[in-house]
């Protein structure tokens, strides 16, 4: 009685396994593509449409502050996974040496304190534009 037991327990242990493998493999492999949207490019001369109907160009005042504001932030971005990147190196090859990891650290904490006075300032920016064009 006992091995019968146990070997219904196994099989109904490999068959909870096997649910649970084949589930979201079925799930992830049965998806289709949504064709909800056109090209990129019809985005953008879409935009030029919209944005001429409206009364805006590409050399409004707001429309250049916008590009700049946008290559700014896109590059402070970047500098910022570069940091974390770089600080990731310097922690992950310390060895065991306290000095290199308390150098990431440092370094981590003030590439998030930068981006974080980033954002802040971007998001004042925008509540204070925001007020101005009402």
């Amino acid at each position: 009685m006992k091995g019968k037991r146990s070997s219904r327990h196994v099989s109904n242990g490999m068959k909870y396994i096997h649910t649970i493998v084949t589930a979201p493999l079925l799930s992830i492999f049965s998806a289709l593509p949504a064709y909800a949207q056109g090209s990129l490019k019809d985005a953008g001369k879409n935009l030029g449409i919209v944005s001429t109907k409206a009364g805006t160009s590409e050399s409004d005042i707001g429309s250049v502050v916008g590009i700049v504001i946008n290559a700014a932030l896109t590059l402070v971005g970047l500098i910022f996974l570069a940091l974390m990147v770089y600080a990731g190196y310097l922690w992950m090859t310390a060895r065991g040496e306290s000095e290199p990891v308390d150098k990431a650290k440092k370094i981590i904490a003030g590439s998030l304190i930068g981006l974080v006075i980033v954002l802040s300032a971007y998001a004042i920016t925008v509540f204070v534009t925001t007020g101005f064009t009402r």
